[in-house]
């Protein structure tokens, strides 16, 4: 008979039970609502920073387009390929082209051979001619000609370059040792627009 009705024990459980009520309602009503409502608005705050970027990359398309479509023109022109009416003729100018250098380098060109054409990548309207060279020649020429076939027009490409030092002997023991000779084998290409062989 401790809980008459307005006993200070009863009064002392019925604001327990109060404070409990609020504290579950706190818990499992309103703490949930005020986590969700923060989920919601850091969404909001991000999709915001997402719309915002996406509306300045928007305006950039324009600028874009125009440079994209500056580059496919300057793709067009065939300024980076070899010319000649026919592959055969290209691969003729290239082959001079690169006689032209070398002997700029101060090298010997020893062979020269014309390889066969190849496509370019699927959908490239270009084909591939290349030659096969062995040079004799020093470091520094070396040097000076891979530099001018790198900046070269048409652009030019090398593979399966070799480099072998040739030994060359002194005749007297007081001549300066001469630069040592190097014996380089290679390939270079270049692209030729769409023309017939």
């Amino acid at each position: 008979m401790l809980l008459q009705p307005g006993s200070p024990v009863s009064r002392l459980a019925a604001v327990g039970l109060l404070v409990l009520a609020l504290l579950a309602g706190w818990t499992f009503v309103v703490e949930p609502l005020l986590s969700g409502y923060q989920t919601t608005a850091e969404q909001i705050e991000r999709s915001r920073n997402l719309l915002e970027r996406y509306r300045r990359l928007a305006a950039q398309q324009p600028e874009l387009q125009r440079m994209v479509d500056q580059a496919s023109q300057a793709a067009a022109t065939s300024a980076g390929y070899l010319q000649g009416e026919t592959e055969a003729l290209a691969a003729a100018s290239l082959q001079e082209q690169v006689r032209a250098l070398v002997d700029d380098a101060g090298g010997e060109l020893r062979s020269t051979q014309i390889l066969p054409l190849e496509p370019a990548e699927d959908g490239v309207p270009a084909r591939r001619i290349g030659l096969r060279l062995q040079l004799g020649i020093d470091l520094e020429g070396l040097q000076g000609l891979l530099h001018s076939l790198e900046a070269s027009e048409p652009y030019l490409f090398l593979e399966d370059v070799t480099i072998r030092e040739r030994r060359m002997r002194r005749r007297r023991r007081n001549e300066e040792e001469p630069p040592p000779m190097l014996d380089v084998a290679l390939e270079i290409y270049g692209f030729v627009r769409g023309l017939e062989s």
